[in-house]
């Protein structure tokens, strides 16, 4: 396994702690793609499911914090579109045929993730937790 889920990595806010181990899951995969060498078809599709899932997830946040009123809820939902940008922009140039690194959008993808989760996720947690939920 790639990355592992570990209480480090915990909002605190279990629908979302759910949606992050989910995102864990689909990244899993799309190592054990690249280390299995499937084909670039296959790739593409782990990339599109991610795409996918992210959406929702960041829907999810964004629905709570801005029904409770979240103070930095421009900031987050800031990081939330650039973080979309950059993985929409990898899965079309993989789809287009452009040579792109799977283990540099790997990195990459690893790297947003933890600092995001462990940063700027993190931010949201008393606020929430202190409008009820849970």
């Amino acid at each position: 396994m790639y990355l592992q889920w570990n209480d480090g990595f915990s909002v605190g806010i279990k629908t979302f702690d759910d949606q992050h181990k989910k995102l864990f899951e689909i990244i899993n995969r799309f190592h054990a793609g690249i280390l299995e060498r499937k084909r670039k078809e296959a790739l593409g599709n782990l990339l599109g499911e991610l795409m996918e899932y992210i959406k929702i997830h960041f829907e999810a946040e964004e629905t709570e914090m801005k029904a409770h009123g979240y103070p930095d809820y421009e900031q987050h939902k800031k990081e939330h579109d650039e973080f979309l940008e950059k993985v929409n922009n990898f899965e079309c140039r993989y789809r287009a045929g452009e040579e792109i690194l799977t283990v540099e959008v790997l990195g990459s993808l690893v790297e947003w993730l933890d600092t995001h989760l462990n940063g700027t996720d993190k931010l949201y947690t008393p606020f929430l937790q202190q409008k009820g939920v849970k």
